[in-house]
């Protein structure tokens, strides 16, 4: 038998952000003290919300291009990228704010997201 350690959330000092107008380069910014956010213990919710609106085709597609496909089209605000538990605090708070439900749907567009890994 081998024990398993688990390790603290570890929290991250920069963070990668997308400005909101079509075109605009991206940022990387310190993490303030006190802004940092962990893992979201469910996400079912936010995946069905992508999935209904049609940002999302599977629970399988991944969450960072479709959430950046629907704030492009329903946000005005910076969208934190990375680290990855962020993009899906800023899409809970945005469904929260959004107390009439009215969601521009993703349709058939030219709005791509691309997540650079490296220099």
């Amino acid at each position: 038998w081998v024990g398993v350690e688990w390790f603290g959330f570890r929290k991250p000092a920069m963070r990668a952000v997308l400005e909101p107008r079509p075109g605009a380069f991206g940022k990387v910014e310190t993490i303030a003290e006190g802004e940092e956010r962990g893992p979201l213990p469910d996400i079912t919710g936010l995946v069905a919300h992508l999935l209904d609106h049609g940002f999302m085709q599977t629970p399988r597609d991944s969450i960072a291009p479709a959430i950046a496909r629907l704030w492009h089209l329903n946000a005005s605000s910076p969208l934190t990228v990375w680290p990855a538990q962020y993009p899906l605090h800023q899409l809970r708070d945005l469904i929260e704010a959004n107390s009439d439900g009215h969601w521009l749907p993703q349709g058939p567009s030219n709005v791509a997201f691309v997540m650079p890994v490296g220099s």
